[in-house]
């Protein structure tokens, strides 16, 4: 498979969140989860920021709590780092 064409096929198209993970569905058909608690912006946030969600080719964000999930760590398993405290 060609780049342009891996690309289409991992854009995300839509979102469910449940008490315990984020699943992401891809154009190809792939569902991609990973723990709701290596999220806590997103864990800890309303239903309705959860559900204020724009896809993009490579990311979902959530632009009321200017922060987003990457397709491709979410593919890799890769659990995103805590913020460092700059205090």
């Amino acid at each position: 498979m060609n780049k342009s064409n891996e690309y289409a096929t991992s854009q995300p198209v839509s979102v469910t969140i449940t008490d315990d993970k984020v699943t992401v569905i891809l154009a190809d058909g792939r569902e991609i989860s990973n723990p709701l608690k290596w999220f806590p912006w997103l864990a800890e946030a309303t239903s309705e920021q959860q559900a204020n969600y724009e896809l993009w080719p490579f990311s979902v964000d959530w632009p009321d709590l200017d922060n987003g999930l990457d397709v491709e760590g979410m593919l890799r398993g890769i659990q995103p780092k805590s913020p460092v405290s700059t205090l």
